[in-house]
């Protein structure tokens, strides 16, 4: 451990098909090391809630009184040389929970107007994504008429 007792602010946001992980200290806190311009580190904490939540490793951006840190990750890379998470070997998805009498519809292109029923009567499940803030989700349609 280098840091502990910071005080800031830890945001997650996307863009695309990017994830952006960013911390900034308001107060050093006690310094129990030396931080490292371009170390990778990351933070565990307390939000609020009474459970510990952890960072995916971040660089170090800033290493004065008001440290910074921040990485982004881009969800469709296939870089074999990167240490970090693989995202294309994490696109597997997450089921959320069961679903049933789903319809599916298609709408009509512009400029007609109206609809067709491609599914009736369906089972499946609510899915989302295993990486991304917020979640990329969806439904998957298993059986149906």
């Amino acid at each position: 451990m280098i840091l502990s007792e910071g005080i800031g602010t830890y945001s997650v946001g996307t863009l695309g098909l990017n994830s952006f992980y960013n911390l900034t200290l308001d107060n050093e806190g006690t310094m129990k090391g030396k931080l490292s311009v371009h170390g990778k580190y990351y933070a565990t904490f307390d939000a609020g809630s009474g459970y510990l939540t952890t960072t995916p490793w971040m660089f170090c951006l800033n290493d004065s009184n008001n440290p910074e840190f921040g990485r982004t990750i881009g969800m469709v890379s296939t870089d074999k040389n990167d240490v970090g998470v693989n995202v294309a070997n994490e696109l597997s998805f997450i089921t959320l929970g069961p679903l049933t009498d789903v319809s599916v519809y298609q709408l009509f292109p512009s400029p007609a107007i109206g609809q067709r029923t491609l599914i009736t009567n369906g089972t499946g499940n609510i899915i989302a994504t295993k990486l991304g803030t917020p979640h990329e989700m969806g439904v998957q349609v298993d059986t149906g008429d």
